[in-house]
Order: structure tokens, then C-alpha cells, then sequence
């Protein structure tokens, strides 16, 4: 799979996932991943020269990072309903497929430091 087909895939999975949590009427967890960026993890086959998904990182907002981890089996919940939906598209047997959640950097911007001073 070529990299603009894996972003492509990556796209569809979290709207996909999005709506899946949304019609099952979990709102709450889908209001966490859908301002999040999904991003894959990457090997590379040295053989056929192109790389491979080896993994998921998630990256959740800030502002609402927070909610994720008071939130008791949230990560757990998370990646089962990932796993659900990407089941066949990425690997067929997605038991063991790794899923990291870290918190999503800020950009910076310039003087950002005097912008959170005088902010306060």
C-alpha cells in the first residue's frame, strides 16, 4: 500500500470510527477522538522497498485530555472499538494491534511566551 492510499485509509477509518461510537450512542468517547489526529506507525520492507503499518498513535487535544484519563477504561474501550472497525483493512486478526494515546502538542507560535503571560 502506498503512502497517500495509507492516509487515505487512515481518514476513512476515524470518520468511520467516529460514526461507529456515534451510533451506538457513545458520544462521549467519540467527542475525544474527533478533534484528535490519528497517525500510523511505520516499518519499512526493505524487500518490496515501501513501508507498512505496524501501529496506531492517537493524539488527543489537550483540552480534553484531562476527561480521557479520569475516565476509567477509556483507552481499553478506545482500541476495541478501533479495532472493530479497522478489522480486514489494516491487519485481519487486529487483537494484538498496538494503540498509543498521547496528548496532542500545541503549535507554537511566535511569542508565545508573552501571549500566555499577559493572558493570565
Amino acid at each position: 500500500m502506498i503512502e497517500s492510499e495509507q492516509e487515505y485509509l487512515l481518514e476513512k477509518l476515524h470518520r468511520t470510527w467516529i460514526q461507529f461510537l456515534l451510533d451506538n450512542d457513545w458520544r462521549d468517547y467519540a467527542a475525544i477522538i474527533i478533534d484528535a489526529d490519528l497517525e500510523w506507525r511505520k516499518g519499512w520492507d526493505q524487500y518490496y522497498n515501501e513501508s507498512y503499518i505496524t501501529g496506531l498513535c492517537v493524539h488527543i487535544p489537550n483540552q480534553i485530555y484531562t476527561f480521557y484519563l479520569h475516565e476509567d477504561n477509556c483507552e481499553k474501550f478506545l482500541s476495541e472499538t478501533f479495532k472493530i472497525v479497522a478489522r480486514g483493512h489494516i491487519w485481519d486478526d487486529m487483537s494484538e494491534f498496538p494503540i498509543t494515546y498521547i496528548m496532542q502538542l500545541i503549535d507554537v507560535e511566535e511569542d508565545w511566551q508573552n501571549t500566555i503571560k499577559f493572558s493570565q
